[in-house]
């Protein structure tokens, strides 16, 4: 009995030393926040334990760090003016009331985006944050790093197990979720109405949810089709 008390102690510790290190090694990533009255903020960004706890440092010097709320930003930018950059959102979804933090993944007629249950996984990705040794070796929680292109994002992303893809539909402020093949095909002659290949295609199962890029690409060759037509 005292071992089966001793087994659980150890790995209730465990448990919290790993939560605590989670919680330390989230680094500050050179980026940009660009607020919802278009004033821009150049620095170093670091979330929290959460996506919705965003903080701000002008340069690796500055010793306090400040406070951003999250409704007040239009978007935060990695990699800013790059081919790899990256952009970050908080968006009204079909979900529900609550703003749902989203990376862009793809800008096309029907732009994508990308929602992970875990925001901070999403923001830090390229980033090991399982591994504080890597942070202690360099004596600093400041990372510049280079980010995997847009093709190599897109590829890693189409592996992540169950991701959460969203479209942004015409000049609708509200993004759908597409939260399953099921729905995908449910609402497919509502969200590629006039491609009826596209639709067929969908509902025959030969393109699922982990295939949204390649979906969207199809309906944007379709509708350049129809347009060339008339």
């Amino acid at each position: 009995m005292r071992k089966h008390y001793i087994t659980l102690i150890l790995l209730l510790c465990c448990c919290f030393v790993n939560a605590q290190l989670e919680m330390r090694i989230n680094p500050y990533i050179k980026g940009t926040i660009i607020m919802q009255n278009d004033s821009i903020r150049d620095g170093f960004i670091k979330l929290e334990d959460s996506a919705f706890r965003v903080r701000f440092k002008l340069d690796e010097s500055q010793k306090g760090k400040k406070k951003i709320d999250y409704k007040k930003i239009k978007k935060i930018v990695l990699s800013k003016d790059t081919p790899n950059q990256r952009e970050f959102y908080y968006k009204k979804t079909n979900a529900n009331k609550y703003l749902k933090f989203v990376e862009l993944l793809h800008r096309s007629k029907y732009d994508i985006y990308v929602n992970s249950s875990n925001d901070l996984s999403l923001f830090y990705k390229d980033v090991d944050r399982s591994n504080i040794g890597d942070f202690l070796s360099f004596g600093t929680d400041f990372i510049n790093q280079p980010y995997r292109s847009n093709s190599e994002i897109k590829k890693y992303l189409m592996q992540v197990k169950n991701p959460k893809y969203l479209l942004k539909i015409d000049d609708s402020d509200e993004l759908q979720f597409i939260y399953s093949n099921r729905k995908l095909r449910k609402y497919a002659e509502k969200f590629f109405k006039g491609c009826e290949e596209l639709i067929k295609k969908i509902k025959d199962k030969e393109y699922k949810t982990d295939d949204i890029i390649e979906i969207i690409d199809f309906y944007n060759s379709c509708n350049d089709e129809n347009t060339e037509r008339n």
